[in-house]
């Protein structure tokens, strides 16, 4: 039991742990990295189309981070490789695995790298949830701090458009866009 309070005690860090691009940005408040997770797992609740695998889906929207615990959230543009960033998380992630039995701690490293490695349907959803979620938060942190943005550092809106996938996911980001130009007149 004591290894199992241990994760728990470890999980809980991403609590205080801010996202970094809302950071770099100079966001007030800005979101902890559960707090992104979380509204990950309830999206993937509700929008995982009746093709893909929901609970895996759910499961891997709640543990895509966790191997930030260790090296923080990294951004694209903190200047650091991915394959850096991945070994660094990847390490993270067998530490925190190291506290769980066989089953569970094998089920975390498998979660974890299929959400890393893109390859299946349900990692490539996971991915557009993830870039989703972040465009619902900076649609948010425009409306709430509109006065505190800086538009020229603004990047979200661009980077998120190139990579989203999923029709699902897209036609979501699409309305976001649409309610967003609205407002901005």
């Amino acid at each position: 039991m004591k290894n199992t309070i241990q994760f728990f005690n470890e999980v809980n860090r991403l609590k205080s742990l801010k996202r970094k691009g809302w950071v770099d940005k100079d966001v007030k408040d800005s979101e902890s990295v559960a707090e992104h997770s979380y509204r990950m797992a309830v999206m993937a609740v509700f929008l995982t189309p009746e093709n893909l695998d929901r609970e895996k889906i759910i499961r891997m929207a709640l543990v895509h981070d966790l191997g930030e615990i260790d090296n923080g959230d990294i951004t694209p543009h903190d200047g650091v490789s991915d394959d850096i960033k991945h070994a660094g998380e990847k390490k993270g992630i067998e530490r925190l695995a190291s506290y769980m039995d066989e089953k569970n701690s094998a089920d975390l490293i498998s979660l974890w790298e299929e959400y890393n490695e893109k390859k299946t349907s349900e990692a490539l959803f996971v991915k557009d949830l993830d870039i989703l979620e972040m465009m619902l938060q900076a649609d948010e942190y425009e409306k709430e701090q509109k006065d505190n943005i800086n538009q020229e550092r603004w990047d979200f809106w661009e980077y998120s458009d190139e990579r989203l996938k999923h029709p699902k996911i897209r036609e979501i980001f699409e309305e976001l866009k649409k309610q967003r130009n609205v407002m901005k007149g």
